[in-house]
């Protein structure tokens, strides 16, 4: 499960841990809803593919 890859993640980048400590505190529906953390921790790693929701887009002459 990534709950377990999650966590090894926080452990090991101080940056992601910094940035998603900050948005627990300041964001009262992401401190309630385990899902939305669990998203901005895999959106925040390497395992993101950045084409996600990308079309590539092909013009045919």
């Amino acid at each position: 499960m990534f709950e377990e890859v999650a966590e090894k993640l926080l452990k090991e980048n101080t940056a992601l841990k910094t940035a998603f400590e900050e948005k627990l505190t300041s964001d009262e529906k992401f401190a309630k809803n385990p899902r939305l953390q669990l998203d901005f921790i895999y959106k925040n790693s390497p395992y993101y593919e950045k084409a996600h929701l990308r079309l590539p887009i092909f013009k045919v002459f």
